[in-house]
């Protein structure tokens, strides 16, 4: 018991706080070397005053939803393992986020997510969470499925994208969708 105790003060003192630094310095960085960064902080200012606020308002809060929708999913889909809040899942999928950012393939997100739960029940919360993320890929790719289906003559029509090509992008969702 102390040893996990022991843990979590390391996590909540040492590696948070270094892993915040760490991402708040790789931003800026990112951020400080980018082409045209006069003109793109010109064109901020004077987009705050313009009509589309409104859409980068409506942005945040749509992200707020769908954050919100996915701290629900992941509450429902672990309530056998263990029951969390609805607050402990936002931030355990927050911090999911956070670690999904600076990992390859986001594998940090299931690191993230499952340090807010106990220790005896992480490796199943990671594979359910797996099964989660393959679930919803599954409906992703059948819904872009039915949209190509529907969009099909219009896309092809406007000559966007051969018909051969059509084809074989509607072939290539069907197989994977299949395997």
């Amino acid at each position: 018991m102390k040893l996990n105790r022991n843990i979590k003060l390391f996590i909540n003192y040492f590696l948070g706080p270094l892993l915040f630094i760490w991402l708040a310095w790789s931003i800026y960085r990112q951020i400080k070397n980018q082409p045209g960064l006069e003109q793109a902080w010109q064109g901020i200012k004077e987009s705050l005053g313009s009509p589309m606020l409104f859409n980068l308002i409506v942005v945040v809060l749509l992200m707020v939803v769908n954050w919100s929708i996915e701290a629900i999913k992941w509450r429902l889909s672990i309530k056998d393992i263990q029951q969390v809040s609805f607050f402990k899942a936002l931030q355990a999928v927050l911090s999911g986020v956070s670690f999904a950012v600076s990992t390859p393939n986001r594998m940090g997100e299931y690191l993230g997510r499952v340090l807010y739960m106990n220790e005896g029940s992480r490796l199943k919360t990671i594979s359910i969470t797996i099964v989660g993320s393959i679930s919803q890929l599954i409906i992703t790719l059948w819904m872009g499925l039915i949209g190509l289906l529907i969009l099909k003559n219009g896309i092809i029509g406007q000559q966007l994208v051969s018909a051969m090509w059509m084809n074989v992008i509607l072939y290539g969702v069907v197989a994977t969708i299949i395997f």
